[in-house]
């Protein structure tokens, strides 16, 4: 596989690991005031490990490029997803 596709993949995987926490994360939904009824269940070590694993396998791959740029994009990412207040579902 190409460095970019290996990114957008790596990336993908991290990005949807840290939806998961965030739609997870009981302190958010008690501080939004959320209805639980519509959180999902909590994995949490699960979810942190799915968000990681993908930085791990970019390192083994050898592939470096694909780690910095990963390590820069998830974090951009990630603070973009979480800044976002939620919508008023209750």
């Amino acid at each position: 596989m190409s460095t970019l596709s290996l990114f957008a993949a790596a990336t993908a995987i991290s990005l949807l690991a840290v939806i998961y926490l965030l739609y997870t994360d009981t302190k958010r939904i008690r501080v939004f005031r959320l209805n639980r009824a519509h959180a999902l269940p909590r994995y949490r070590r699960a979810g942190w490990a799915l968000a990681f694993a993908p930085g791990a396998a970019l390192l083994a791959l050898s592939e470096l490029s694909a780690f910095l740029a990963w390590c820069g994009a998830i974090t951009v990412l990630a603070w973009l997803v979480v800044a976002r207040t939620p919508a008023d579902d209750r």
